[in-house]
């Protein structure tokens, strides 16, 4: 068997050698038929050439099914193509650019100012007047504020010490009731610690009498 061995491993063996070693393969299980309870198998079988043995083995047929399971498991877990991101960055380099003009635009007009020509005087108290108006609005929304959050303030706050006063209104009479308990309690058993003393005085003064007779 180590000689057909080496046929299989080696693809470029003699022809005469190859067919010498069939023959002796053929002797061998011809003995080894006869030899063996098992029927008889014919002598010659057929011999395999090097470009059948070393022929690339063929690729399983995948059924239908299969392969439309698979491509849908592909096109699942494949993400779909995202364009938020690119809309957002296409939308940040447009505002850059809008930016960059705004400021060529004002290098621009400060290259090709006059110099040599006096600035307009300011009046800075129509600019306070106009500050004062336009401010009042915002100053009195946010009194208004204030004062509603004021008054929420002082609703809880008066919560709390109603609140307060309630349980501590109930603390005490829940101590009082546990006061009132305990006194009874207490009478309950002089009482019988009372009546105890009676019977044994009683049956002390019976056990003299017997006593005396």
């Amino acid at each position: 068997m180590d000689t057909v061995h080496d046929v299989v491993e080696s693809p470029i063996a003699d022809e005469a050698k190859l067919s010498e070693i069939i023959d002796m393969t053929d002797m061998d299980a011809a003995t080894t038929i006869e030899s063996s309870p098992l029927p008889a198998r014919p002598r010659h079988t057929r011999t395999r050439t090097n470009e059948e043995i070393y022929e690339a083995a063929p690729e399983p047929n995948s059924s239908t099914l299969a392969s439309k399971f698979h491509e849908s498991a592909d096109k699942t877990k494949r993400p779909p193509p995202s364009t938020t991101n690119d809309a957002f960055a296409k939308e940040i380099r447009d505002h850059q650019k809008k930016l960059d003009f705004e400021f060529q635009e004002f290098e621009r007009s400060l290259d090709e100012r006059d110099t040599t020509i006096d600035l307009d005087p300011l009046d800075w108290t129509d600019l306070e007047n106009r500050y004062n108006q336009e401010i009042q609005p915002h100053i009195a929304a946010e009194q208004e504020i204030l004062n509603e959050l004021g008054a929420r303030f002082e609703q809880f706050m008066l919560y709390m010490q109603v609140s307060n006063e309630y349980e501590a209104e109930r603390a005490i009479k829940r101590l009082r009731t546990r006061i009132a308990l305990v006194q009874n309690s207490e009478a309950s058993l002089a009482q019988k610690q009372a009546h105890h003393a009676r019977v044994l005085e009683a049956f002390q003064n019976a056990m003299a009498l017997l006593g005396n007779l």
